[in-house]
């Protein structure tokens, strides 16, 4: 299972880097990809929460086990809150992410990601 961390490393540093190069295609990108609708908004929460129950299976295979069961279970959080999105936070946080967020903002998260993706390829050796 260690190829999975490394995959999922790999590609939170190709993403981060995307947005940290390209912020401005990344906006309308998450635009066009994240709906209106908040059914299916809701329905977007599956995958970060099927995501990070493999990172959860997986970091039993890495050599940092606590930062990636860590890890694992804040992707799994995230998931459960976009899914049952309480009192439509879920959809005031999707509607700020696209229309209120600076391009430093794009840009720091993209960087976050970079990090993330190196410290998650580094624990799966």
């Amino acid at each position: 299972m260690t190829w999975y961390l490394y995959l999922l490393g790999f590609l939170s540093v190709a993403v981060g880097g995307y947005i940290i190069l390209y912020t401005d295609e990344t906006r309308s990108y998450f635009k066009k990809f994240i709906s209106e609708d908040e059914k299916k908004l809701r329905l977007l929460g599956i995958i970060p929460f099927i995501l990070g129950v493999l990172f959860f299976i997986s970091a039993f295979w890495g050599s940092a086990l606590t930062f990636l069961i860590i890890l694992s279970l804040l992707m799994i959080a995230k998931g459960i809150f976009i899914f049952l999105n309480p009192n439509g936070m879920a959809k005031a946080l999707s509607d700020w992410w696209q229309n209120k967020a600076s391009d430093r903002t794009y840009r720091f998260a993209g960087l976050i990601m970079v990090i993330l993706g190196i410290v998650v390829v580094s624990a799966a050796q």
